[in-house]
């Protein structure tokens, strides 16, 4: 089986070096997609010639948190990869600061035994309104906000947001049945990426100018897409929460960063992959994680 693994990243070089390098093998193409706002050249530096021959890097977009540039971003990686002619079976979006928690083989073993399964986590409760909240009034200025939650501008935004409200504003109001929201890390197969790519209108349509929409707009269109029966569903026993396999506690923390104490408890537990790593943390157990 051929894996694309598309890779969002905009610091940690260190990191993402060592994340790149645990993630090649024959079978897998590496894209990352560099924040514009970051230093190529630093991250060229890092990698090294013949990393950076290993792969593919995009620096097209200026990403903002909570912004549709996290969407734009995730589309341009998935165009680069379905346009590559490479017919992948598997196209895992995955972050610069993830890593992988078990070795490489094991983890195509695992979608070779699992082929067809799409792996999206979808929060075990939908909160409704909370979705709604990001969707259904236009977020004219997040792009520029980003998580500032105060000033001038801020309070023009919620103004505009309770102007809408007050006029009956309700972008959502056709596919509400249908909005999900989850972990935007996923694996999916090509021909689900193919029909998120197709969907390019309905997305700009729908989840442009919204607020953390990147959580919502790939469980939605998933909802609605012929491939919703086939979900990853592991049986009970498994112990496995998170289906799209990445373990991420956010119990801890927003999410929490491992520590060293956490790392021999990633590794035996059944996910794929964990996030988040911090290489000023834990860069001399990661070596050992690594070995």
């Amino acid at each position: 089986m051929k894996h694309a693994y598309l890779i969002i990243a905009h610091n940690q070089f260190y990191l993402l070096k060592e994340l790149v390098g645990l993630l090649q093998d024959d079978n897998n193409d590496i894209y990352v997609h560099l924040d514009k706002k970051a230093n190529l050249d630093e991250l060229k530096d890092v990698l090294g010639r013949k990393m950076l021959s290993d792969i593919t890097i995009i620096q097209k977009h200026s990403v903002t948190w909570g912004g549709h540039s996290q969407i734009n971003c995730e589309m341009t990686l998935l165009k680069k990869a379905l346009d590559s002619g490479n017919n992948y079976d598997y196209l895992h979006i995955i972050s610069g600061v993830d890593l992988p928690i078990k070795p490489i083989k094991y983890i195509n073993d695992f979608f070779e035994q699992n082929n067809g399964k799409e792996f999206l986590y979808f929060d075990l409760i939908q909160d409704k309104e909370n979705i709604l909240s990001r969707c259904n009034e236009y977020h004219f200025f997040q792009e520029i906000l980003g998580r500032t939650e105060k000033g001038f501008l801020f309070d023009i935004e919620r103004f505009f947001i309770s102007f809408q409200k007050r006029i009956g504003i309700r972008r959502s109001r056709n596919i509400e049945q249908y909005l999900g929201k989850g972990a935007n890390w996923v694996s999916i197969t090509s021909d689900f990426a193919k029909y998120v790519v197709s969907k390019e209108y309905f997305i700009k349509k729908y989840f442009w100018y919204s607020r953390c929409a990147d959580e919502v707009f790939m469980h939605t269109l998933f909802k609605m897409s012929p491939f919703s029966g086939n979900l990853f569903d592991p049986i009970e026993k498994d112990g496995i929460r998170y289906t799209n396999m990445v373990y991420t506690d956010w119990d801890r923390g927003k999410p929490y960063t491992m520590q060293d104490e956490d790392l021999a408890e990633l590794v035996s537990s059944p996910y794929l992959f964990a996030r988040k790593f911090d290489e000023r943390i834990s860069i001399e157990k990661l070596k050992e994680l690594i070995k």
